[in-house]
C-alpha cells in the first residue's frame, strides 16, 4: 500500500504525517489488528536486512522478524496498545550481534474514533546508553555514589555505588531512617542528623565529611554533599553525592606522619645523615655526622665533601655519586678522612632526592664501621683454622661480622639457604634479606645478645623439595677476640627434624593417651553410676520372682522386670551416644552459615514454636559463618532452642533472642530466653552433668546439655551460661 493509499485509509491524513514517517530517522512499521505490515519506512527495510538478513514487504506477518524470545513482550504491548493504552515509556532492548541498542514505542492509531491500526517506532539509542555507561564506570571507579530522600512519598534511595561502599547488596532496601544508621554512632551521626534537620528547615545544603560503619563492621571515612528541593516554601526532595574518602584521607595523615618521621630520623637517627646539593656541598647535616668528621654542623654546612674523601677513593666515591645523581640509590664502603685528618672506614648510603620527577639533591647516610673492618680482618686471619671445621661436619656454618656481613660458608649452610628458595650465599655480602624471612629472626635482637657474649637459638620449620617437613636449630653464636672483645658472629645450622619428630610424636602419644584415660574415667563414672541401680533391680526382681507364691505375683514381678529392661535399654541407647562423641576422630571441619541451621532446628520444632506462640529474634547477620562439624552443630542448636521452649514461662510469652560478638577475636553465639531460669547457686555445678534435671519436668532426660558441652569442648570450644530463676536464661557459645 503507498503512502497515499495509507492516507486515504486513515482518515485522510496529512502528507506531511507520511512523509515525515517515510523520511524519519527511526524505523517506523504499522501493523493493522491482525499483525500485518501496512506500511515500513525505508529505515525499517534496513533495519530488517541487517538484523534477519529478509526483506520486509507489506502484508507479511511481523512474526516473521521477532526473535521467539520476544514474541511474549510484543503480543502484551501490541494488544495493550490496541485497547488503547499506549506504551509511552521507552522498551530498552540490547543487541549482541551488532552491539545496538534499541528504544520500542507503541502508538494506536485511529478511524472515525476506532483504533484499526498500530505504529511501532523504533529508535538508534547506542550513543546514549554508551554515554550512561561511562558514567556509570567513572562513577564506580571514582567511588562517588548518589542518594535522595523524598519527603511527599517518604521514600529513600541509594545508588549502586553508595551500597557498594557500604558493603549493601544492590537490592537491599534502604529505609527512610534507617540509613543514618550506617553513620558512627555519637558524633559522627548526631552531626548528620543535625544538618538535615537544618536542611529541611532553612533549604540550605551541606557538605559533611564523617566517618560511616558499613554493613561488614569496617570504619570508613565518607564525604556526603546535600542540596535542597522545595515545593511552596517548603523543603519537599534532598539528594545529593557519597564518597568513599578513606584512602583521600589516609594519604593527607600519612603526609603529616612522613612529615614528623622525616625529621625525627634525620635529627635523631644515630647514623651521620647529611644531604649534599648536586655540586657535592653540604646543605644538610645533623650531629652525628658532625662527630664523624670531628667537626661541627656550621663549618660543614655550605663546604664542599671532597676534602673528607681519600685520594684513591676519589674516582669511585665520584662514580656512585653520578649514579644517584640519576635517580639510582646505592650503598658502599669507602675511606673517610675527618676534618681532624683521622682515617675513618665507612659503610654510605646514597638516596635521590626527587622532586617532581627530577634529582634536586642527595640524601646520605653513613656509618663508621672501622671495628667492623679490623674485626673482618682478624676474623679472616682465623678462617683457616675454621675451614677444615666447616667443610667436614653435618652441621652448617656461617661466618659474619657484626654487621651481618658474610665472611665465609660451608655447603651444607648453603644448601639450607637454597632450600628456602632464597638466593645463595654469596662472600662480601649481607645476609638480612637471607635471615630476616616471613618468620623473622630478629637481627637487631641477635647483635644485641652476641655483643652481650650470649648465644641465640631459634628453631625453624621449612619443606624440602619433596614438601616433607624439615626442623633446624639456627644458633647464632659469639665471635671473641683475645680481649673477650666480639669480633664477629658464627651462625649454626643443625638440621633436628629426626628429633623433632620423634618428640611430636611423643607429644602426640602422651595426649591422646592423656585423652583417652579422662575419657575412660568419665565412661567408667557413667556406667557405674547408671548401670549399677539396672543391674540391682534385676537381681531384687528375679529373687522375688524365685519366691512367687501364685501366678499373679510373677506376673507382677515380670512385669516390673520389663519395664527395667526397657529402662536398660535407653540407658544403654544414651551412653552410646556419648561414646560416639568421646570417640569420634577425623571429623570433618568446614564453615557452616548459622542461618541454615537455625533454619533447620526452627523446622523440627515447629509445631511447638506455633503452639507456645514463640518468638525468635534472630540479629546474627546472613553470613555469619562457624568453622564446625555440621552434625555437631545441628544437634547444639536443636537442643539449646528444644530446651529454651520446653522451658519457658507460663505467664508470657517466649522470645529467644540470637545474637553473636567477638571476644579476643573468638567467636561468641548467644542464646537467650525468658523462660523459668535457673537456680545457679542450687544446680550450677550438675548444670552440664550426665542426667542430671533440676526443672520438675517430666520428659526431662538430663542428656541434651552434657551432649551439647561434650560436642563444644571436643571441638576446641566452651560454653557459659547466665541465669535467674524466673527471668529467663543465656547461653553463651565459644566457638574455637
Amino acid at each position: 500500500m503507498n503512502n497515499n493509499n495509507m492516507a486515504n485509509e486513515f482518515g485522510g491524513a496529512d502528507d506531511m504525517i507520511w512523509s515525515y514517517f517515510e523520511n524519519s530517522p527511526d524505523v517506523v512499521f504499522i501493523l493493522d489488528k491482525d499483525k500485518r505490515i501496512i506500511f515500513f519506512n525505508k529505515n525499517a527495510s534496513k533495519y530488517i536486512l541487517s538484523d534477519s538478513g529478509k526483506s520486509v514487504e507489506s502484508g507479511d506477518s511481523i512474526y516473521s522478524f521477532i526473535s521467539p524470545t520476544l514474541v511474549a513482550s510484543f503480543d502484551l504491548h501490541f494488544h495493550k496498545t490496541l485497547n488503547g493504552e499506549p506504551i509511552e515509556r521507552n522498551i530498552n532492548v540490547f543487541n549482541p550481534v551488532n552491539d545496538k541498542w534499541w528504544s520500542v514505542s507503541y502508538q494506536p492509531i485511529y478511524k472515525n474514533e476506532d483504533i484499526t491500526a498500530v505504529s511501532i517506532t523504533i529508535s538508534d539509542i547506542t550513543t546514549t546508553k554508551k554515554t550512561e555507561r561511562q558514567h556509570e564506570e567513572i562513577s564506580n571507579v571514582s567511588r562517588v555514589g548518589g542518594w535522595e530522600a523524598d519527603y511527599i512519598n517518604n521514600t529513600n534511595y541509594w545508588s549502586p555505588v553508595t551500597k557498594q561502599i557500604i558493603d549493601l547488596p544492590e537490592d537491599y532496601p534502604v529505609g527512610m531512617y534507617s540509613a543514618l544508621d550506617f553513620y558512627k554512632e555519637g558524633a559522627d551521626r548526631e552531626t548528620v542528623k543535625q544538618a538535615i534537620r537544618e536542611a529541611l528547615a532553612t533549604g540550605k545544603g551541606f557538605d559533611l565529611e564523617l566517618q560511616a560503619k558499613t554493613a561488614t563492621g569496617k570504619i570508613i571515612w565518607t564525604r556526603t554533599k546535600g542540596k535542597t528541593e522545595s515545593h511552596n516554601g517548603k523543603v519537599v526532595r534532598l539528594y545529593g553525592t557519597f564518597q568513599d574518602t578513606t584512602e583521600k584521607r589516609s594519604i593527607y595523615e600519612d603526609l603529616l606522619i612522613s612529615q614528623q618521621y622525616y625529621k625525627s630520623l634525620f635529627e635523631q637517627n644515630p647514623n651521620a645523615v647529611f644531604a649534599l646539593d648536586l655540586n657535592e656541598k653540604f646543605i644538610s647535616v645533623n650531629e652525628n655526622a658532625a662527630l664523624l668528621a670531628e667537626s661541627t654542623v656550621p663549618e660543614m654546612l655550605g663546604s664542599s665533601f671532597a676534602p673528607y674523601c681519600p685520594e684513591e677513593e676519589v674516582a669511585r666515591v665520584m662514580e656512585n655519586f653520578n649514579k644517584t645523581q640519576k635517580g639510582i640509590s646505592i650503598s658502599y664502603d669507602c675511606g673517610f678522612i675527618t676534618a681532624k685528618g683521622n682515617r675513618k672506614e665507612i659503610n654510605i648510603t646514597n638516596l635521590p632526592i626527587i622532586i617532581n620527577g627530577v634529582v634536586v639533591a642527595i640524601y646520605a647516610i653513613a656509618k663508621d664501621i672501622s671495628e667492623s673492618i679490623s674485626a673482618k680482618n682478624q676474623l679472616e686471619k682465623s678462617e683457616a683454622n675454621l675451614r677444615t671445621v666447616f667443610d667436614n661436619t653435618d652441621i652448617g656454618y656461617v661466618l659474619l661480622t657484626d654487621s651481618f656481613k658474610i665472611v665465609s660458608f660451608n655447603n651444607h649452610a648453603q644448601a639450607y639457604i637454597l632450600s628456602k628458595h632464597q638466593p645463595p650465599l654469596k662472600e662480601n655480602e649481607y645476609m638480612t634479606g637471607t635471615v630476616d624471612d616471613a618468620r623473622s629472626i630478629d637481627i637487631a635482637e641477635v647483635q644485641d645478645n652476641v655483643r652481650k657474649g650470649k648465644k641465640v637459638i631459634y628453631e625453624r620449620n621449612i619443606k624440602s623439595s619433596g614438601n616433607d617437613d624439615q626442623w633446624y636449630n639456627i644458633t647464632f653464636h659469639p665471635v671473641s677476640g683475645m680481649q673477650n672483645e666480639v669480633l664477629g658472629i658464627i651462625m649454626e645450622i643443625e638440621n633436628i627434624t629426626a628429633r623433632k619428630k620423634s618428640e611430636l610424636e611423643l607429644n602426640k602419644s602422651f595426649n591422646l593417651l592423656n585423652e583417652q584415660n579422662k575419657r575412660l574415667l568419665n565412661f567408667s563414672y557413667i556406667i557405674s553410676h547408671n548401670l549399677r541401680s539396672h543391674t540391682s533391680n534385676i537381681k531384687s526382681i528375679l529373687t522375688f520372682l524365685e519366691d512367687a507364691e501364685n501366678e499373679d505375683e510373677k506376673v507382677e514381678m515380670m512385669e516390673h522386670l520389663k519395664n527395667v529392661s526397657n529402662s536398660l535399654d535407653e540407658t544403654i541407647h544414651n551412653l552410646n551416644d556419648v561414646v560416639s562423641i568421646n570417640n569420634s576422630v577425623n571429623l570433618i571441619y568446614r564453615p557452616l552459615f548459622l542461618i541454615e541451621f537455625i533454619s533447620k532446628a526452627t523446622d523440627v520444632l515447629k509445631e511447638q514454636i506455633i503452639q507456645k506462640k514463640v518468638i525468635i529474634d534472630n540479629k546474627l547477620l546472613i553470613d555469619t559463618s562457624v568453622n564446625f562439624n555440621p552434625a555437631f552443630l545441628e544437634s547444639i542448636m536443636l537442643n539449646f532452642l528444644s530446651n529454651a521452649i520446653k522451658y519457658s514461662h507460663p505467664d508470657r510469652r517466649p522470645v529467644i533472642t540470637l545474637d553473636s560478638y567477638l571476644d579476643n577475636g573468638q567467636f561468641v553465639l548467644i542464646i537467650a530466653d525468658n523462660g523459668i531460669g535457673i537456680d545457679l547457686e542450687k544446680n550450677g555445678d550438675k548444670l552440664f552433668g550426665f542426667y542430671k534435671t533440676f526443672n520438675g519436668n517430666s520428659d526431662a532426660r538430663g542428656l541434651g546439655l552434657f551432649i551439647c558441652k561434650n560436642q563444644v569442648e571436643y571441638m576446641g570450644g566452651k560454653i557459659e551460661v547466665e541465669s535467674e530463676l524466673g527471668r529467663g536464661t543465656t547461653f553463651k557459645i565459644f566457638f574455637k
